[in-house]
């Protein structure tokens, strides 16, 4: 395991700086010193907001990443919820690169780890003789100016020190890249930050660390599990130590003024692209593009109105932007006028070609990103939280069997290929009352299928389902309620 990478003793020396639980820390700070009720981010401040990250409080109480909020107050009715502004964030950004760039001349953000930067501490024994009292005056400082805990790595490449990490506290200094190639390895998958259902399946495997991982074909893991699986294995191989970034760029926000109330969407689209030219440029020269557009209309009888445009994917494509953005501001009422907007432009790495050179996943990757773009226009026009889809629950009640849930991106799937062609049954939206079927030599009748159950409320259930065969070849699903003694019309199966 790991036999992939060779390592030289004349390798560069990078060091990588974590703050864990970056968010947290800064909620904290706004709350009582005593507080203790469970909290978990959220990453939008509506009733259709997505569970990011809980404490450990929260944890306890069944709330995990990725549940919906509205579900998670069900489980936990004194969670307490925190929605990270992103321009307070980027301010948080810029404190801690400022700070960082005191003890090294480059300073990057870690894209793969929320809270980390890269330190280009190349040259530096010779200021620093021991770089352990280097990584502790660090942490010293960013306790004493941010309070803020941070864990500190001084390594090889850009891949062993952001992976470990996210598994050490205190400041850890490798002294051989194997050592640093064996910490990485040991790093459980858990603390990568990694999506919540690959690594359940993972779980299943066995496969709960980065050498459990990196041991699978490359090809195997990008068919199987999530993309953030596959780059990591692809970086794994990599050996750099280089860092790109001097600084963390400004944020992308511009705004503009009027001197008269304007009501026309086409117009302020014109602003708005105006106003998005320069940022899109910065935006290029850090290989990243847009992936979320807040936006903020302050009217003229002085409210304000807050809009959430997603991308499918990052982009520096001016139609797209466009499109969205006229999709939006005609979906919404602008008889008061706007005063003064303003934007706040959240960015993302940009795609890389390399990851498409695979044919049959390139051609997924590109119906999957016309999926996506599909519902983010459907989003743009009728608001955030305007997608649902279906998911399966257990139920013995066939209507209760399935619910809905709010989604906002799809993901590569592996489906299994069934045994046997399976029926397909149509739902009404609620049942409808009809008299008795009657039966005639033409039709054949499937039943009756007897349910029973909910008897600890108010409505209980006891019926019987029929099927009853058309001419069509299709059949209509009726069932027979014997407490009110009413049939009822509950769908269709074709």
């Amino acid at each position: 395991m790991g036999g992939v990478v060779t390592y030289t003793s004349q390798s560069n020396q990078i060091a990588c700086v974590y703050v864990p639980d970056l968010l947290f820390q800064l909620s904290r700070r706004e709350l009582p010193k005593d507080f203790q009720l469970p909290i978990a981010l959220v990453d939008r401040s509506d009733n259709h907001a997505i569970i990011m990250a809980v404490d450990r409080h929260a944890a306890k109480r069944g709330i995990f990443p990725g549940l919906s909020y509205a579900n998670a107050i069900g489980l936990c009715p004194d969670l307490h919820a925190t929605y990270p502004h992103p321009h307070r964030v980027s301010q948080v950004h810029k404190r801690l690169t400022n700070l960082l760039g005191l003890f090294s001349p480059a300073v990057e953000p870690v894209a793969e780890l929320f809270g980390a930067y890269y330190l280009d501490v190349n040259g530096m024994t010779r200021l620093e003789p021991d770089l352990s009292d280097w990584g502790l005056r660090l942490q010293d400082t960013l306790l004493e100016k941010e309070n803020l805990k941070t864990a500190v790595v001084i390594g090889f490449t850009r891949f062993g020190t952001r992976t470990a990490v996210s598994a050490i506290s205190g400041v850890v200094l490798f002294q051989t890249p194997k050592n640093e190639l064996d910490a990485a390895f040991a790093t459980p998958l858990k603390k990568l930050g990694l999506p919540m259902k690959p690594l359940k399946e993972l779980e299943k495997l066995k496969i709960r660390t980065v050498g459990d991982l990196e041991a699978f074909p490359d090809w195997e893991v990008r068919s199987r599990f999530a993309e953030p699986m596959f780059e990591l294995v692809r970086k794994a191989k990599e050996r750099d130590s280089a860092v790109r970034g001097t600084s963390f760029p400004e944020p992308y926000t511009a705004q503009a003024e009027f001197d008269y109330t304007e009501s026309d969407a086409e117009r302020l689209i014109a602003v708005i692209l105006t106003l998005f030219e320069p940022l899109l440029e910065r935006m290029k020269t850090h290989a990243q593009g847009v992936s979320t557009i807040h936006l903020r209309l302050m009217r003229d009888d002085g409210g304000v109105s807050r809009e959430k445009l997603q991308t499918a994917k990052p982009t520096l494509t001016m139609t797209t932007l466009t499109d969205l953005l006229r999709l939006r501001l005609h979906a919404i009422e602008l008889n008061e006028g706007v005063t003064k907007l303003a934007i706040h432009l959240i960015p993302g790495a940009l795609p890389d070609p390399q990851l498409n050179l695979l044919p049959a996943l390139a051609k997924t990757g590109q119906i999957i990103f016309k999926a996506n773009r599909a519902i983010a226009r459907i989003e743009a026009e009728f608001g955030t939280g305007a997608v649902f889809r279906a998911k399966c629950r257990k139920s013995h009640l066939p209507e209760d069997s399935f619910g809905w849930e709010c989604f906002d991106e799809l993901r590569h799937s592996t489906p299994t290929q069934p045994a046997s062609t399976a029926m397909m049954r149509r739902f009404l939206d609620s049942p409808r009352r009809i008299s008795m079927p009657p039966q005639t030599s033409q039709q054949r009748i499937f039943g009756p299928y007897s349910i029973s159950g909910f008897w600890w409320r108010e409505n209980s259930v006891q019926r019987n389902d029929y099927f009853v065969e058309t001419l069509s070849g299709n059949a209509q699903w009726i069932f027979y309620d014997r407490l009110s003694r009413q049939w009822y019309a509950q769908g269709f199966v074709q």
